[in-house]
């Protein structure tokens, strides 16, 4: 049975496709092709532009906060064995109604990665990332960094870095679900005043600490995620604001999966040492994985379930998962531990509540949208009040 899949995220393309190859050779009654997408466009989008030419992949991958967008066009996976692993945090990620429509590939956790050996270089000592509780502690911290002569961070002008897991912890640490949807409402009533707002200017009080100490602020939106990996693998910055999907190109830059020489610590939104989410790394499941029922045939939803199971179930699916892919497991039954430092104290900091889940249910276009207006902020070609005016025009068009 032939059927496609739509499932390599940023960095793990390579490993995806030899991933396909492992389960086509070890299931030879299925055919699975790999459909690659564009890198620098969210993945639902994409999928619009695949339904409306009626050539959709059998399986594919959204983001977390646009499973619902496509609930009426996928299996209900509910009655699966891999769902009833899954982490409640990771199986709600993906259900609708209270069925479970999409399959997390893995936890991912986003937030200042570093270089274990540059920040304990300048430090001249063992570094304790639980004891940055402030802004003023990372900004004491940076100093020190570019005082020892090394760049204290990278900051990647990258659409879906900046508004798509940056400038959404703006909406994250309004507080608790309830809070969230109020200040979403707010936005898009344009009732919110983001120049008052408290979370808003803490949040950018730290992004105008990190272009500060940025590695390329003589030349802020020149960098590409290939040449921030690289400069990043080559020591030439201490830390990177990323998550740890990133490690395969990091390893394959030369970064070393032994001890822990790599980690990775929350954003700062204020000078609070109480504030909880000074303490907290996002944890998500990125990119989830459903099937499509409107245009394959029952046939190819079987063959895509066959993939699913072999992805969490078999020791070559969990090899790719874990292993050749530096994922952070979000199934239960999945004992691998992490192949590099990063995920490793994502899974820590998981078993420790030290970290918390990003808002759901974004607009798909948000991260292009917002993402260009956060890049014109890095040039300067807008200040603050700008930034703020675009973000309060965008939501007042989502209705």
């Amino acid at each position: 049975m032939k059927f496609t899949g739509f499932v390599g995220g940023p960095g793990i393309l390579t490993q995806t496709q030899d991933a396909i190859k492992v389960f086509n050779k070890e299931n030879p009654q299925y055919q699975m092709t790999f459909v690659q997408g564009q890198l620098n466009q969210a993945p639902y989008q994409q999928l619009l532009t695949m339904y409306a030419s009626g050539n959709v992949p059998t399986i594919f991958v959204v983001d977390a906060g646009d499973v619902a967008k496509v609930a009426d066009k996928v299996v209900d996976l509910s009655g699966e064995k891999w769902a009833q692993e899954e982490y409640p945090w990771a199986r709600q990620q993906g259900a609708v109604d209270g069925k479970v429509l999409a399959a997390p590939q893995s936890a991912t956790g986003i937030g200042l990665a570093f270089n274990r050996k540059l920040v304990e270089a300048a430090i001249g000592g063992a570094f304790d990332p639980t004891t940055i509780k402030t802004r003023s502690d990372l900004a004491a911290l940076f100093a020190k960094i570019k005082a020892a002569g090394t760049a204290p961070v990278i900051v990647s002008p990258l659409p879906w870095l900046l508004a798509g897991q940056f400038l959404t912890k703006m909406y994250d640490a309004q507080g608790d679900d309830s809070a969230r949807a109020r200040f979403i409402a707010q936005l898009k009533a344009g009732t919110a005043d983001l120049a008052r707002d408290k979370v808003f200017n803490g949040l950018m009080d730290t992004f105008d600490l990190t272009l500060k100490y940025n590695l390329n602020a003589a030349r802020p939106i020149a960098g590409t995620i290939d040449t921030d990996a690289k400069a990043f693998a080559d020591g030439k910055a201490a830390f990177w604001f990323i998550g740890d999907y990133q490690w395969p190109q990091l390893q394959a830059l030369g970064a070393s999966p032994d001890g822990d020489g790599y980690g990775i610590m929350p954003v700062p939104v204020s000078d609070d040492p109480t504030d909880p989410w000074n303490q907290k790394v996002v944890a998500t499941s990125s990119f989830m994985m459903a099937i499509d029922k409107t245009v394959n045939t029952p046939a190819q939803q079987d063959a895509a379930k066959a993939y699913l199971d072999w992805y969490v179930h078999s020791a070559s699916g969990q090899d790719f998962m874990v292993n050749k892919t530096g994922g952070v497991p979000a199934y239960r039954n999945v004992t691998l531990q992490p192949s590099n430092p990063i995920g490793r104290m994502v899974a820590a900091d998981l078993q420790k509540d030290r970290t918390y889940t990003p808002i759901s249910g974004l607009p798909a276009d948000h991260w292009n949208v917002l993402g260009d207006q956060m890049i014109k902020y890095m040039a300067g070609k807008i200040d603050r009040a700008g930034l703020a005016k675009a973000i309060t025009a965008y939501w007042k068009t989502q209705k």
